[in-house]
């Protein structure tokens, strides 16, 4: 037996001090601990590889093209250009003011025929306040616009009842006078009545007194004469009084007529103002349009693409072409190609980014849209370069946000980015291991 025994195994760093030992393990423990954390970060990276995906993009190169037709702007009137009020490029508002043509012309006439609208409107007021019997107002408006006028149709209304009032009076007159003369006429029939009665019993007493021979016979016939000539009066003043009565009674329907004359000579004279207000109104409305029409307005927002005219004063003929604006769209259209290889992996409907190369997009970013229509043919340009024409559709028209937005015009240059599906990064690194191995051992 030795030293040890037999199941002891001896370690050559047991008769090493604590120091020596330590040192002479230490490279084998940091090696190992390499080692496993190689293995570890290789690991992780497979892991990471299979998992993490990238987008598959197709990509082309377009610009931006209008969304509408051009929008050309003309003149229907023709005229004088007086203002040009934009340039070429600028960009420009549905509505906004373009160019001004002179409107002294239609002006005049606005005016002229605003003034006979404002003129119907005062006497179409009068003329009903007179066919209603009730008192006149002149309307707000032709007080507010046209004080000379609503003066003269309040005068003409105060004179037009002034002559009415003069017409009852007169009539009213008539009518006093004819009913006095009458009055009187009938005090004289009855004075005349009471003198017959008292005449036929003077000469019934006298023919009695003639019989008896008391009186002599000339003093009856000079009674009966004078009966005779009462009666006489009795029948003049019964006929005078006819004559009164009947001219009474015309007096009377004339003062009952007089009224209804002014009311309808009132509403005859309304139905030919009302007719004319109409077409007065028409007319101004059109001149009104003409006058509208002096400023040439944008029909779109857009940007000014052509000034046809740029003489201040300078001629403008009825129907002339004077701006083209084209059309700015809540979204945009870029038309682009892509080459033939690619148009196997694109479909209409698939998400696209769309980076404007006027603008930086690692700064300003991209915008997203739609991929919306593949053109059914390739085409060939004058190099003899291949591709097929897409259309893209954004959601939005500008860059940037809302409240500062970046403006993108026709024409800009944009590049398009087609999101075709997704594939794990570890895909991407055996795509070439893959292909090598489809084409090892061929013959070509």
């Amino acid at each position: 037996m030795g030293l040890f025994g037999k199941d002891e195994k001896v370690n050559e760093t047991d008769f090493m001090s604590e120091l020596e030992a330590a040192t002479r393990m230490r490279p084998a423990n940091a090696a190992t601990l390499m080692f496993f954390a190689i293995v570890g970060f290789v690991v992780f990276g497979f892991i990471w590889a299979a998992l993490s995906q990238v987008e598959e993009i197709t990509r082309g190169q377009g610009r931006v093209v209008p969304t509408k037709e051009i929008q050309v702007v003309q003149s229907l009137e023709g005229g004088i250009l007086s203002e040009i009020l934009v340039r070429e490029g600028e960009s420009v508002e549905e509505g906004q003011v373009l160019i001004r043509m002179s409107d002294v012309q239609f002006s005049s006439q606005e005016r002229g025929t605003e003034a006979r609208f404002l003129e119907l409107e005062a006497k179409r007021a009068r003329l009903h306040a007179e066919a209603d019997g009730q008192d006149f107002v002149v309307p707000q408006s032709v007080q507010e616009k046209a004080p000379k006028i609503a003066q003269n149709e309040m005068a003409l209304y105060q004179s037009r009842q002034k002559e009415l009032q003069n017409a009852y009076s007169i009539l009213d007159d008539r009518i006093g006078k004819a009913e006095a003369e009458i009055s009187q006429v009938n005090a004289e029939i009855n004075q005349l009545f009471q003198n017959r009665k008292l005449l036929k019993e003077e000469l019934d007493l006298t023919r009695k007194m003639v019989e008896q021979r008391a009186v002599p016979k000339l003093e009856q016939l000079r009674l009966e004469r004078e009966l005779a000539d009462v009666n006489g009066r009795i029948n003049a003043l019964g006929e005078k009084k006819r004559g009164l009565q009947s001219e009474l009674e015309v007096a009377q329907k004339e003062r009952e007529s007089q009224d209804d004359r002014f009311r309808s000579q009132a509403l005859s004279e309304l139905n030919s103002v009302e007719t004319e207000l109409a077409t007065t109104q028409e007319n101004l409305k059109s001149i009104g349009d003409r006058v509208y029409r002096t400023e040439i307005r944008s029909p779109v927002d857009g940007v000014v693409n052509n000034l046809a005219l740029t003489t201040i004063g300078g001629v403008v003929e009825p129907a002339q072409r004077l701006v083209e604006i084209v059309p700015l769209d809540d979204e945009l259209k870029i038309i682009a190609r892509v080459a033939p290889d690619q148009i196997a992996f694109i479909r209409s409907g698939q998400p696209a980014k769309v980076k404007i190369t006027a603008y930086d997009a690692q700064k300003y970013g991209a915008l997203k849209g739609t991929l919306s229509r593949i053109a059914a043919n390739s085409i060939t340009d004058r190099d003899g370069n291949v591709s097929f024409e897409i259309e893209v559709r954004t959601d939005k028209n500008h860059l940037g946000s809302d409240e500062n937005p970046l403006p993108i015009t026709p024409g800009m240059v944009a590049q398009v980015e087609i999101i075709t599906g997704k594939r794990t990064i570890l895909e991407y690194m055996m795509k070439p291991i893959l292909r090598a191995r489809n084409v090892a051992f061929t013959e070509h």
